[in-house]
């Protein structure tokens, strides 16, 4: 091993890793949150906000990219 380890996702020597929470839910102002939980170095939880129809359209293009990776 060298001095300085590698992190990347091809290390086979890996057995876990870091996965941040997200979480979706309705805002106050009635469109949806999508949030990331903050990583150690940061100061704030990363956060999009999508109205209805561009949730839906981000949905039919999450099921277009997982069956095109099944």
């Amino acid at each position: 091993m060298s001095d300085k380890f590698e992190w990347g996702a091809d290390n086979p020597d890996i057995v876990q890793h870091s996965v941040q929470g997200v979480a979706v839910f309705i805002n106050q102002y009635g469109d949806i949150s999508v949030i990331q939980e903050r990583n150690w170095d940061e100061d704030e939880d990363t956060c999009i906000r999508l109205t209805f129809s561009g949730a839906r359209e981000l949905s039919e293009k999450l099921k277009e990219l997982i069956q095109a990776k099944s």
